[in-house]
């Protein structure tokens, strides 16, 4: 699936888009680091985009013939030693990470990296008067040709996914979810926690590394305003939004991450796929293809939807988008908090009725004041930074994200609906005379 995504991109987008989805991917792989540390090891770093941060400032100083070390390797290479160098940093960071665990590893994380930003970036060889340093694209693809450098990055992502997905696949993802759940239950059944964790944070480091060159590469340039702590704190919202155990996870993170900021009917396209998405599971999940009605409605699903995306992504301007958004944030808030209060039973009845129609009126009354709201550009920008943190918060229980929150949710439903049916079928065999 992911290899069919990554061929069908070129073909659909031109060379501009093209570009964005180069960056997005870049992303994915660094994200993909917070997949092999957070998703499978259990360990909260925020520090990723440091070891990204490191591989890319060291790439391009690898690659640069008139830097101070006069090196001026070839970019390919210095962008695998650079993604080297984060390596030791990583190893360096796991070390504490030992002894400590949970909100004082992601504080420890979080030092980390803050030093990183104030005496390592913030140095004229890195910083270049604000400039940052430039670093080209490998195997001598050109500054055009966007294309060849989509192939690159997008092989490398794959790459790197597989080698995540067979991690997870063997003995070593085993370990890995033993350490997640309990390290002192690891321990006694023989498990080496040290070199667990020494071997998630090496690993990771060099993945957050390579990404982090390749997204220099892909811009052409690295700047330390791109790798700082309250960045990183963003991206890691991102990809729990999206799942940090999760491959797939890590590349919708990445390219909405990329494409968000740029295309803002991206978020609408996203809600209504995950709507579609979530009717279309519920009837696969129940075999409603095997009636002509039930096939209809997954034709119509898929149609529809495509059909509405289309429009939006041609049609829907930026602020629209975000008037759109702030319009139906407010109305699910009212209605969610219409059926909570609807369901609250140590408050009487008529009480019950006349908060609920106040919270909805409120409600309403919001979603027509944020629909005239006039929004300052900067606010427009800031709005998918707001919904990647309210994502995050959401789903924080659901390492898996939210597409399989979907589906799982779907499968919750169909359990229930089957459970109900032979309690069901068992009270009428009852009632009838007939031994259950």
């Amino acid at each position: 699936m992911l290899v069919a995504l990554f061929v069908a991109l070129p073909i659909v987008f031109d060379d501009y888009w093209l570009n964005v989805f180069t960056v997005g991917a870049a992303l994915s792989i660094i994200f993909l680091s917070f997949t092999l540390v957070t998703g499978e090891g259990g360990l909260i770093s925020l520090a990723q985009i440091t070891f990204a941060g490191l591989g890319a400032f060291f790439a391009a100083r690898f690659a640069d013939s008139a830097d101070v070390w006069n090196i001026g390797m070839p970019v390919w290479l210095a962008i695998l030693l650079g993604a080297l160098v984060a390596v030791p940093f990583g190893l360096a960071l796991a070390l504490p990470s030992i002894r400590i665990g949970d909100l004082y590893l992601a504080l420890l994380t979080l030092g980390f990296a803050l030093l990183i930003e104030e005496f390592m970036w913030k140095r004229p060889e890195f910083e270049n008067f604000g400039a940052g340093r430039l670093l080209g694209k490998p195997f001598g693809i050109g500054f055009d040709d966007r294309l060849s450098m989509y192939i690159v990055v997008a092989v490398v992502f794959l790459l790197c996914a597989l080698l995540i997905v067979n991690v997870k696949r063997a003995t070593a993802g085993m370990v890995f979810a033993a350490m997640r759940s309990s390290e002192e239950a690891s321990v006694t059944t023989g498990i080496s926690v040290v070199r667990a964790k020494m071997i998630v944070f090496a690993v990771s480091a060099f993945v957050a590394g390579l990404g982090g060159a390749l997204y220099g590469s892909t811009l052409g340039s690295v700047n330390p305003r791109s790798f700082t702590v309250v960045i990183g704190i963003v991206w890691l919202a991102v990809v729990v939004t999206w799942g940090v155990r999760s491959v797939i996870g890590a590349l919708l993170a990445g390219m909405l991450f990329a494409v968000a900021p740029l295309k803002l009917a991206m978020i609408l396209i996203l809600t209504l796929l995950f709507v579609a998405g979530g009717i279309f599971t519920r009837l696969l999940l129940s075999k409603a293809y095997r009636k002509p009605a039930g096939a209809i409605i997954m034709a119509l699903c898929v149609i529809v939807g495509a059909g509405l995306s289309y429009r939006m992504w041609t049609k829907t301007s930026d602020d629209t988008a975000v008037h759109i958004i702030l319009v139906v944030l407010a109305l699910v808030l009212g209605l969610l908090l219409v059926r909570r209060m609807l369901r609250l039973d140590t408050v009487e009845k008529p009480m019950r009725i006349g908060l609920a129609i106040a919270i909805g009126a409120i409600a309403i009354g919001l979603a027509v004041f944020l629909a005239g709201l006039d929004l300052a550009e900067t606010t427009v920008k800031e709005v998918p930074t707001m919904l990647f943190g309210l994502g995050a918060i959401l789903l924080a229980r659901e390492p898996r994200g939210a597409i399989y929150n979907m589906v799982n949710r779907q499968r919750l439903l169909q359990i229930e609906s089957a459970e109900r049916r032979e309690e069901e079928a068992m009270v009428d065999a009852e009632l009838a005379g007939v031994a259950p």
